[in-house]
């Protein structure tokens, strides 16, 4: 009960593009109704702020950079001995990736 009463009084924020909807009246009011809620709005290109965009970055450094494949097949195994390498460790792959968010 004690959990629940603290859980009420945490405030939740969620990232959002500058995109026409989430301008919205009925999103607007909805905020207004639940002040425990706050949008922040992201710049309109942020690849830095989105993880994924990281992880492309990163793969593309450690796998395809200065590297001429002769074979398709080739690539997508140096890919996924990347992916596989990532998934043995995922704190440490959050950690890397939201580093600068």
């Amino acid at each position: 009960m004690i959990f629940c009463k603290a859980i009420q009084k945490v405030k939740l924020s969620s990232c959002s593009t500058m995109r026409v909807p989430h301008h919205a009246d009925e999103i607007q009011s909805f905020l207004c109704q639940h002040p425990r809620l706050r949008l922040v709005y992201l710049p309109k290109y942020s690849p830095e702020f989105i993880p994924v965009e990281c992880l492309w970055k990163w793969l593309k450094h450690d796998v395809v950079n200065n590297v001429y494949f002769h074979k398709f097949y080739v690539i997508r195994s140096h890919v996924a001995a990347f992916m596989k390498r990532v998934n043995q460790s995922p704190l440490e792959v959050i950690d890397r990736l939201l580093v600068r968010v």
